[in-house]
């Protein structure tokens, strides 16, 4: 077992980006953290910004961050006429014996993701058919998709699990974001 002191010698070569990605990211030992928050401190970098690093979101900040997103403005149109949630559009191409299919998911409101579902749908009636056999097969498919998209009316009050998943991974990039400017100005 290390002591601080062995980690504190360990860390200290190491440049400050690094150590401050090692303590967002990784479980360690109380030992560990301390050497690494006592060479950081050594560099003048705050510990308050320390404290809130941690290697995961925890699910209450998650849930609330998606609640707000859905609650705010649409990041396409900004308008508040509708909730905000991740809508799919599903898209197929094809070219002789080359067929691409995709589904394309978009934090917006009702209204832009109806009209991201109407630009796939008229996509693949125009650009879908032209593969044998996938494209034949493939793009009635996509298209029964999108109008089942477009008919549905369901927008619930809580974030689907997507709008989850898009959360914590915002609220994850937003911290590695604060992570390298600490370590660029540190």
């Amino acid at each position: 077992m290390y002591s601080q002191q062995d980690f504190v010698e360990r860390f200290k070569n190491m440049e400050t980006a690094t150590l401050l990605h090692r303590l967002a990211t990784s479980e360690l030992t109380e030992e560990a953290k301390d050497a690494i928050y006592q060479v950081l401190n050594g560099r003048g970098v705050p510990t308050e910004h320390l404290n809130g690093v941690r290697p995961d979101v925890p699910e209450h900040e998650v849930s609330r961050y998606a609640q707000a997103i859905k609650q705010g403005p649409c990041p396409l149109c900004q308008r508040r006429e509708s909730a905000i949630e991740v809508r799919e559009s599903h898209w197929v191409w094809s070219a002789l014996i080359l067929t691409r299919w995709q589904t394309k998911r978009v934090v917006c409101c009702r209204k832009c993701g109806v009209h991201e579902n109407w630009s796939a749908l008229v996509f693949c009636m125009g650009l879908g058919w032209w593969g044998f056999p996938v494209g034949i097969l493939v793009t009635p498919y996509q298209i029964v998709r999108n109008l089942l998209v477009i008919a549905s009316r369901s927008d619930k009050t809580k974030p689907s699990e997507a709008l989850l998943i898009f959360a914590k991974a915002d609220l994850l990039a937003r911290r590695q974001s604060n992570l390298e400017r600490m370590a660029t100005n540190g």
